[in-house]
């Protein structure tokens, strides 16, 4: 008599074949999960890295205001400067002075610059110093009622103070009765939205207070 053959059902095949692809479908689920929980940590991990990079440069630019602020406090605004503003606009009074230096116009910090001109426009002696190459941005400016056309508004091309930083093409400048300078915020740091409300409000403050003239 010959062997019997091992014969398995039909229906045991297709019992077989459904245990596999219920297999197979709970492995692709599964990797599908860990595949979106991977994304989900690395857009996690982005946004943590861009938080902590954006804190990290407001630092830098805090910092930057705080050293330039520290250096030239007490300085006194160029000489030359310092006799037209006597002979034309009086001292007497703290000043904000938006100094925009050498072809500031076309920096990439120019819609900072517009922020601040339009910001500081009515605030009590706030002025503009300019090199003259800025001329036609100036007149766009009044153009657009940016600028106010009857406020302080001197083009001078000397540097306005001893510590020059060619690196620095537009700055605020905060400045005593005897027009010594008191603070120095660079562009960069008026281009930080964050930091500019506080500084604008602390600018205002401080153009606010009764200055005493020695």
């Amino acid at each position: 008599m010959g062997r019997k053959r091992n014969h398995i059902r039909p229906d045991k095949w297709v019992f077989l074949l459904l245990i596999l692809l219920l297999l197979s479908i709970g492995l692709s689920l599964l990797i599908k999960r860990q595949s979106e929980r991977k994304r989900a940590l690395s857009s996690e991990l982005e946004r943590v890295n861009a938080s902590h990079a954006l804190k990290s440069h407001r630092l830098e630019m805090m910092n930057e205001v705080f050293r330039l602020s520290v250096e030239t406090a007490g300085l006194s605004l160029d000489r030359q400067l310092i006799e037209s503003l006597h002979a034309d606009h009086g001292v007497g009074e703290r000043k904000a002075i938006l100094h925009l230096k050498e072809d500031a116009c076309v920096d990439c910090y120019r819609h900072a610059m517009i922020e601040c001109m339009d910001r500081m426009k009515d605030a009590p002696n706030f002025m503009v110093i300019s090199h003259s190459s800025n001329y036609y941005f100036i007149e766009e400016m009044i153009f657009m009622d940016i600028l106010h056309a009857g406020k302080q508004i001197i083009f001078y091309d000397g540097e306005l103070h001893r510590l020059h930083n060619t690196d620095v093409t537009a700055e605020l400048i905060l400045a005593d009765g005897d027009l010594r300078i008191q603070a120095i915020l660079p562009a960069n740091s008026l281009a930080d939205r964050c930091l500019a409300a506080i500084y604008y409000d602390w600018i205002m403050q401080y153009l606010s207070r009764p200055c005493m003239v020695s």
